[in-house]
């Protein structure tokens, strides 16, 4: 049996260093496998606002059974965040866009053109209105500053394109949750 223990590390500010960003995460990758789990994902998202603004988004139960469909192809997939289980999980976003494909930042060309045009077209597909903000959840080689740089300049460039507005970037470093239902959509 095929077990995923996913987590999701909100950091505020000051930023953690990248060694102890890393230390936690081999930390809850190592207890998950001892733990029986197959992999662990770790998602790192950075700025978190607040335990009492995460809470209150439950206190609204408006829209709670909204279809959240997502739209695009194998490369990028965006979904409307409509639930306040989403909202409070997305901090907040109108949209989020899942980028399966892992990226290695590293190289000069480090974007191929085919996810390029799949993520504009992901994006352009929530039909969501100007000025609305979206939040990114892609997969790297590595989660390290210079990663994490490249990739914050390529959304708030996709986002600011469409006439949006760039909410939050989540790192799922290499292969970890390749496996993951998230991915698969």
């Amino acid at each position: 049996m095929y077990k995923v223990a996913e987590f999701r590390l909100f950091w505020g500010e000051p930023r953690p260093s990248d060694a102890n960003r890393q230390v936690v995460q081999i930390v809850l990758e190592g207890t998950s496998k001892d733990l029986g789990y197959t992999t662990a994902v770790v998602a790192n998202m950075y700025g978190f606002g607040g335990f009492g603004k995460y809470v209150e988004a439950f206190g609204d139960v408006k829209g709670a059974r909204e279809a959240e469909d997502g739209v695009g192809d194998e490369r990028a997939r965006a979904y409307p965040v409509r639930t306040p289980l989403s909202r409070a999980e997305t901090q907040w976003a109108d949209g989020v866009v899942v980028v399966p494909v892992v990226l290695d930042c590293g190289k000069a060309d480090w974007l191929p053109p085919e996810v390029d045009r799949s993520v504009r077209a992901a994006i352009d597909g929530l039909k969501l209105a100007k000025g609305r903000k979206v939040s990114f959840s892609i997969r790297a080689v590595r989660d390290d500053q210079p990663t994490r740089d490249r990739l914050r300049a390529a959304c708030a460039k996709w986002v600011g394109d469409a006439g949006l507005e760039l909410n939050r970037l989540g790192v799922t470093p290499g292969d970890a949750g390749k496996d993951n239902p998230v991915y698969q959509r």
